[in-house]
């Protein structure tokens, strides 16, 4: 038999409701670091939170080239895989339990979503980030994920040069994406860098450091 769930909630009573509040976020908290908004929901009361986070990298100490832009692509593709790939069983429960936890890097920096029962979110939120921090920090040999590494290197190579097999607005449409942002960088430029580089060079001298950088650069909000 399966053991139990920690992340399982218990109190799904429907919130009474209250307008009270106002329409819009209001500012809860304010560091050196970090700020925090919170909106409570006036019009369904239902018992779930929605939660997002994001931590906000100065791009300026770390994309200084196109070369770099590239990498930093590939590096959080690849990361990101991995990281799931170790969540897994940890996931699964929280997913079980009627939670969706999820995370991505953008052109901003690196964001974590939680959405579910309110009972538990911050158990699962401080879980996840727990485990996402020691993961980082703590893990000294990363020469275990070089086989991931290669595979998860193979994918992100394969999804580039499918992208040129895009129908021309399909593509279209991904380059005005990119170059809204500030730092953008082409899937064309990606591709370039990419066969100009050793599998090998990425992940001895970008691939180990990456998390760490982002972390060191980081602003959460």
């Amino acid at each position: 038999y399966p053991g139990s769930n920690k992340y399982i909630p218990t109190e799904l009573n429907v919130i009474k409701g209250s307008n009270d509040s106002s329409p819009y976020p209001k500012m809860e908290l304010m560091t050196n670091t970090s700020t925090l908004y919170y909106k409570k929901d006036n019009s369904f009361n239902i018992p779930k939170i929605y939660l997002y986070m994001r931590l906000n990298i100065d791009f300026s100490k770390i994309l200084l080239t196109t070369k770099d832009k590239a990498i930093f692509k590939l590096c959080n593709f690849i990361w990101r895989k991995i990281i799931l790939n170790e969540f897994k069983d940890e996931l699964e429960l929280i997913n079980q339990a009627g939670v969706n936890i999820s995370f991505h890097f953008d052109n901003y920096g690196f964001v974590v979503m939680v959405n579910g029962y309110s009972q538990k979110i911050e158990l699962i939120t401080k879980v996840f980030l727990t485990k996402l921090k020691h993961f980082i920090f703590s893990t000294q040999n990363l020469d275990k994920y070089e086989v991931l590494f290669d595979s998860f290197y193979n994918d992100y190579q394969r999804q580039i040069s499918n992208y040129f097999l895009l129908p021309p607005y399909r593509q279209i449409l991904g380059y005005y994406k990119d170059i809204m942002h500030k730092d953008y960088i082409t899937t064309v430029e990606i591709s370039n860098v990419i066969k100009t580089i050793s599998k090998k060079e990425v992940f001895n001298e970008f691939f180990k450091e990456h998390l760490k950088k982002i972390i060191c650069y980081g602003k959460l909000t």
